[in-house]
C-alpha cells in the first residue's frame, strides 16, 4: 500500500459511521484504513468491527488504556505500513478526491514533508458556512509557512489543522508527536517539519467540518 489512512477516534460513535463512509468512498481505492480507538466507552468498537468485516482495507485497533489524542495517533502511526500516512479525525467528512489530491500533491512536491488543504465549515443543517484557506502555492519551502502564517499573525493561530498527509520518512527524521502538548501537539509537529522541509498545499475544500450542534 502506498497510503495508510490513520483515523483516530474516541467516544463519537454517533458520527463515526459517516466519517468512515466518506473515507471508503474515495476515488483512489488503493489505501488501507487503520482506525485507532482510544478506549471509547460507547459502541465504537462494534461499529468498527462491522466495517472491518465488510471491507478488507479496514483494520481496527484499540489501546489497552487511554493515551490521549497525540498518544493514540503515535500508536497508530507506528503500525502504519505505507510511505504516505494520512491523519484523519472522527466526525469530519472527506471529499471523495481527498486522498487522490493529497497523493498527487506530495508526488509533485518531492521535498514536501506533508500536504494540507483548505477546510469548509458546515452549519447544523449541513449547508456550507465559512471556509478556512491560505494564500499559498502548491509547493513551497517550509519557512514560508512559518514566517507568513505563524510568526507574522497578530494573534497566533495555526493554518494547518490536525488533518494532513505526511511522509513516513518525515516522521522518522523528526520524531512523532510530542505527547506533552496534548491537543496542541500537531502544531508543534507542523512547525518542526516546516523548519527543515518543503510543504505542499491544495487550495480546495476537501475536508468538511460539521457543526457540533448537528450531533
Amino acid at each position: 500500500m502506498k497510503v495508510t489512512v490513520v483515523l483516530v477516534t474516541y467516544g463519537r460513535a454517533e458520527v463515526l459511521g459517516a466519517t468512515i463512509d466518506s473515507i471508503l468512498s474515495q476515488s483512489m481505492a488503493d489505501f488501507s484504513l487503520l482506525i485507532s480507538d482510544d478506549c471509547s466507552p460507547d459502541h465504537t468498537e462494534a461499529i468498527c468491527r462491522e466495517y472491518e468485516r465488510r471491507d478488507p482495507r479496514v483494520r481496527y485497533r484499540r489501546n489497552p488504556q487511554r493515551l490521549g489524542m497525540p498518544g493514540n495517533l503515535n500508536a497508530a502511526i507506528r503500525e502504519a505500513d505505507a510511505d504516505f500516512i494520512a491523519n484523519l479525525h472522527d466526525g469530519d467528512l472527506y471529499h471523495p478526491r481527498l486522498l487522490e489530491r493529497w497523493t498527487k500533491a506530495l508526488i509533485a512536491c518531492p521535498d514536501a514533508s506533508f500536504v494540507f488543504n483548505s477546510y469548509q465549515n458546515l452549519a447544523a443543517d449541513g449547508t456550507p458556512t465559512t471556509a478556512v484557506r491560505a494564500d499559498l502555492p502548491a509547493c513551497f519551502p517550509g519557512h514560508v509557512l512559518l514566517e507568513k502564517l505563524y510568526y507574522r499573525r497578530w494573534r497566533f493561530s495555526s493554518p494547518v489543522w490536525g488533518t494532513v498527509m505526511a511522509r513516513r520518512s518525515a516522521y522518522e527524521s523528526e520524531g512523532l508527536f510530542d505527547e506533552r502538548f496534548s491537543f496542541y501537539a500537531d502544531i508543534d509537529m507542523w512547525m518542526r517539519l516546516a523548519e527543515s522541509h518543503h510543504v505542499a498545499y491544495v487550495d480546495e475544500h476537501l475536508i468538511f467540518l460539521p457543526s457540533r450542534e448537528s450531533v
